[in-house]
């Protein structure tokens, strides 16, 4: 079957070498086209997906291609998904605290400046799960969870039923009504090697009171979609609303942009509560996947802010400003370049009776403007994308004397090292609050806390120690980068 499949790297690429030109001979020299390549013009390392185990020489500019097989590395899912969950709750919050100080070593936390904080609900605790459809090591046409990587088996999925640990009974529940109704047809799921086949991908979320499906399906229009009658039958045997989206691109996801299409249940706006606060959310908005956390992060900044002005820097909807400035006299001015968020953040604000705010476009270009009309202090509370923001944005922030404090909030503290350490040169580490958003991963939620250092003769954290850790983390982001 189509899901057991062979990874190879192919090294040592020609420079100059365009991507229809490997196709081309690889297509020669298999005599078919059922496989993948993931390449990039110009870069000299590709990754070939085939349902071969064994290649001819494939001769590309008078050589054959230095071709070498990936060995496939077996888990069971639990494991991938939850790689924690053989470790006691206790010994799992131990691992992750020591874990950020040591990453942070440079800051020379004592005891007090760490807290970790546990999670509320610490089994099914997401609101939110994206399954793919897939096969099985059998074949069968199925939904789960990915036991490995696309490059390693594009088609391969795994029964979720194991994934108690952080997937709802309710989620589990769903999947398992539709592997039944999979098991006795055949041609409904994508195969990302023949590209036959429709059913992609499945969001469930649970939006406050409502539960919904956004079915992912490979067609190039809506009208497409709407017009398949298996697209549509299948759709009804979801329960509560539907939305269909369309893909036929190689990424393997939704992305938040994408357009959907409501086919079951009544038209209703979705709104969550956090900490005596409303907000409307959308099928495909953001919104923190452990609601019990995300309640605390919020009463933690509240509780924490020492200035009557915010600056909710990367403000998306407005969420953590609104929770903050909720039922109390403080402004918040909130920074986002994404005029859609920017809408959201304001209709909430009115919803909630918060003083607020919001300027729309590069936050480089509108802090400036912002911070001149700012006096007598004011708190940043900036919630970067996973990766950060700026080296010219933190410059922009820590370098006006208006800002006492900054709470900068991540959920992957590896990626943001660099700007924690140029907030350091400027602002003393009060507190990292470590929030347990994800029980059973090696991911939390870090809050940092700074407060601007009293003189500019105060020394920098050791420079050796950052660059060391600088160093581990491009490191382990290659890591991660390779396939």
């Amino acid at each position: 079957m189509e899901c057991n499949t062979t990874t190879w790297r192919i090294h040592n690429i020609k420079k100059q070498t365009k991507r229809e030109a490997l196709l081309k001979v690889i297509k020669e020299s298999l005599g078919h086209e059922n496989f993948t390549l993931s390449f990039r013009d110009y870069k000299r390392l590709a990754i070939l997906i085939t349902p071969e185990e064994t290649l001819p020489d494939i001769i590309f500019r008078n050589k054959a291609l230095d071709i070498r097989k990936l060995k496939r590395e077996e888990k069971a899912l639990k494991d991938i998904v939850t790689p924690l969950n053989t470790m006691s709750y206790e010994e799992q919050l131990e691992k992750k605290a020591k874990e950020v100080s040591d990453y942070y070593s440079f800051l020379q936390c004592t005891e007090g400046q760490i807290q970790m904080i546990q999670s509320p609900v610490q089994m099914g605790y997401r609101n939110k799960c994206e399954f793919t459809f897939g096969f099985s090591n059998e074949g069968k046409e199925m939904l789960g969870f990915r036991p490995t990587k696309f490059t390693s088996a594009p088609n391969l999925v795994a029964d979720p039923r194991e994934c108690v640990f952080n997937t709802s009974e309710e989620m589990l529940a769903v999947v398992e009504k539709i592997n039944g109704y999979l098991s006795d047809r055949s041609g409904y799921v994508f195969n990302r090697l023949t590209k036959g086949g429709f059913l992609r991908l499945l969001v469930l979320r649970r939006i406050g009171e409502h539960f919904i499906n956004i079915l992912q399906v490979n067609c190039e229009t809506m009208k497409e979609a709407l017009e398949n009658p298996l697209i549509m039958e299948f759709a009804q045997t979801l329960p509560e609303d539907v939305f269909i989206s369309c893909s036929t691109g190689v990424f393997d996801g939704i992305l938040r942009t994408a357009d959907v299409h409501q086919v079951k249940g009544a038209q209703k706006e979705y709104k969550v509560h956090l900490n005596g606060c409303v907000f409307q959310v959308f099928p495909l908005g953001f919104f923190q996947v452990n609601s019990s956390v995300a309640e605390i992060l919020t009463k933690t900044l509240q509780d924490s802010i020492q200035t009557d002005t915010l600056l909710d820097i990367c403000c998306g909807s407005g969420l953590l400003g609104i929770c903050i400035a909720k039922n109390t006299e403080k402004k918040v001015i909130g920074l986002e370049i994404s005029e859609e968020s920017i809408n959201d953040a304001k209709r909430n604000a009115k919803e909630n009776g918060v003083n607020a705010q919001y300027c729309c476009g590069s936050v480089e270009k509108t802090l400036p403007q912002v911070l001149s009309e700012i006096k007598g202090g004011a708190s940043a509370v900036i919630d970067p994308p996973r990766s950060g923001i700026s080296d010219k944005l933190v410059k922009a922030i820590t370098s006006n004397p208006e800002i006492s404090e900054i709470f900068y909030v991540s959920c992957s503290y590896t990626s943001v090292f660099s700007n924690i350490k140029n907030i350091a040169v400027h602002y003393a580490l009060q507190k990292i609050y470590i929030l347990d958003m994800f029980p059973y991963t090696k991911d939390v939620e870090c809050l940092f806390h700074f407060v601007r250092k009293e003189t500019s003769s105060e020394k920098a954290p050791e420079t050796a120690e950052m660059e060391r850790v600088e160093e581990t983390a491009e490191i382990e982001k290659a890591e991660e980068a390779a396939p």
